[in-house]
């Protein structure tokens, strides 16, 4: 029911509200005070509901472009290129290592770019392995099809070796991971290198030479025999122990590359330890062909050596034992040439010896 005389109250929360209602109380009376407040009451709500939204609606769009900070700095701060694919191999978002991974345009990294589009940008770049084109986005398309997670090592024609690791989302997209381990390769390669070669004369060692021979073991048959030559340098130790270790150690060095010289491609030098060498010939006819090679051995390393202003004179004795058949026995092998280097030895050095096995009788180099 409407009051012609409204609380003092009520009228004072008008007046604080809105002024321009004492004017109208003025001219028109109580009845027109009480329209004309309840009208600036809604107009006043209005605006506080407005601001009151505004302020809301500020806010959650300053949380959003927050949570889009926190996103975008999280996936541009790990080390792997990250990329997002929806079902319709349609790029959802990537990050900035992605993108310099394989060397994609602003516009190829927009929401929305189809992956035969990337894909196409980077076969012509050559951000891709050395593969044709069709296989490879057929390779791509196999996995995303498979709907599974997989690992996948690609090396590219510039020489970069990735590892990407593919995790299939609900709606047939899926999200990557794309890391570089070129260096962890280099490294490992450069491990794997050191603990199978020599690191005096960077001749492969024992342990490359063992895999080798029985590589070549597996193949050796009457057509296409294998001869295993065991090298030992003549007089060394004297030289070693006059002329110092250093001097030694050179020697050595300078006698690994003069073996090194003297096979043909194909066939493996190795220093076993000490002065000991060895040497894997897998081509020409045997015993003629390992006899050749011993022949060049004994002269090679028969002439003079200049060391740090010495001049050092060595020889070179060496057993041969020939492979005629499949073999798994590498350790049988190598007791054949040790006892021809033996016998070689007891001839009295600067010789070759063939085991009693691979000829009818011994032969001098």
């Amino acid at each position: 029911m409407l009051t012609r005389n409204p609380p003092r109250t009520l009228t004072a929360a008008i007046c604080a509200l809105a002024p321009t209602a004492l004017v109208i109380a003025t001219l028109g009376g109580g009845s027109v005070l009480l329209v004309g407040t309840l009208a600036l009451l809604s107009v006043a709500a209005g605006a506080l509901l407005r601001r009151r939204l505004l302020r809301d609606w500020e806010a959650s769009v300053g949380e959003q472009r927050a949570e889009h900070l926190r996103f975008d700095t999280a996936i541009n701060n790990i080390s792997q290129g990250l990329c997002f694919f929806d079902g319709q191999r349609r790029l959802i978002v990537c990050n900035d290592r992605y993108a310099t991974m394989y060397g994609l345009t602003p516009d190829l990294v927009r929401r929305g770019t189809t992956l035969t589009q990337i894909l196409d940008h980077r076969f012509t770049t050559g951000a891709v392995p050395a593969m044709p084109h069709d296989k490879y986005v057929a390779w791509r398309e196999r996995i995303a099809e498979a709907n599974q997670r997989s690992d996948t090592v690609v090396t590219l024609r510039d020489g970069r070796v990735f590892e990407i690791h593919h995790e299939p989302m609900a709606d047939g997209g899926w999200v990557a991971t794309h890391a570089d381990i070129t260096e962890q390769r280099r490294v490992q390669a450069e491990i794997e290198r050191l603990a199978r070669s020599d690191a005096l004369t960077a001749l492969p060692n024992r342990l490359q030479f063992r895999e080798r021979l029985n590589e070549a073991l597996a193949q050796a048959s009457a057509a296409r025999p294998l001869a295993v030559l065991c090298i030992d340098l003549d007089r060394f130790k004297a030289v070693n122990d006059t002329l110092g270790h250093p001097v030694g150690d050179e020697l050595l060095r300078a006698a690994a590359q003069r073996l090194r010289q003297c096979v043909r491609e194909g066939d493996l030098v190795a220093r076993l330890g000490g002065d000991e060498f060895a040497v894997i010939q897998t081509n020409g006819p045997q015993p003629a062909a390992a006899q050749a090679l011993a022949e060049r051995l004994v002269s090679a390393i028969g002439a003079p050596f200049l060391l740090q202003g010495h001049s050092a004179q060595v020889g070179a004795s060496v057993g041969i034992a020939i492979v005629r058949v499949a073999s798994t026995d590498a350790d049988d092998v190598l007791k054949q040439a040790d006892l021809a280097l033996y016998d070689a030895k007891g001839r009295g050095r600067g010789c070759a010896s063939l085991h009693r096995d691979s000829v009818a009788e011994p032969a001098d180099a």
